[in-house]
């Protein structure tokens, strides 16, 4: 019985597909990152990025509630780096971004954010990093 059921666990892992959807969190918030189509950037091509924000306790944060921006990176950024491009965040639930990796290589995307005046949800400033590879 236990390795019927080892087999059957197996099959059901084996065929679910694996998202790449990356969660990260700082302080009292969390966000999912996505690029479309795919999660694998190509150099020189436009893309589209998306960010679902939640509050802990599950509350989402758009674009009406947060003063957000990304900026894009080269590597690993270090504490005096200047970001290779900055971007505004629209959306209600997923919030997003249009950007454009210049070449193939990691990169970090960056997502801050702070409350705006009047926001329907309490959230403390924010910063999130995610690694991304982008491809030729």
């Amino acid at each position: 019985m236990k390795y019927a059921f080892a087999l059957c666990s197996l099959l059901v892992l084996t065929t679910i597909p694996v998202f790449a959807h990356d969660l990260e969190k700082d302080k009292n918030v969390g966000a999912l990152f996505h690029i479309e189509p795919d999660d694998q950037p190509k150099a020189g091509v436009p893309v589209e990025g998306w960010f679902e924000i939640r509050k802990k306790g599950g509350n989402s944060i758009t674009a009406q509630d947060c003063s957000c921006m990304v900026k894009l990176y080269s590597g690993k950024p270090k504490p005096t780096a200047k970001p290779i491009g900055e971007y505004t965040l629209s959306g209600e639930e997923r919030v997003t971004a249009k950007f454009m990796f210049p070449s193939p290589g990691p990169y970090t995307v960056q997502l801050s954010g702070k409350p705006k005046k009047g926001s329907k949800v309490a959230f403390n400033p924010f910063q999130i990093n995610w690694s991304v590879r982008v491809v030729p």
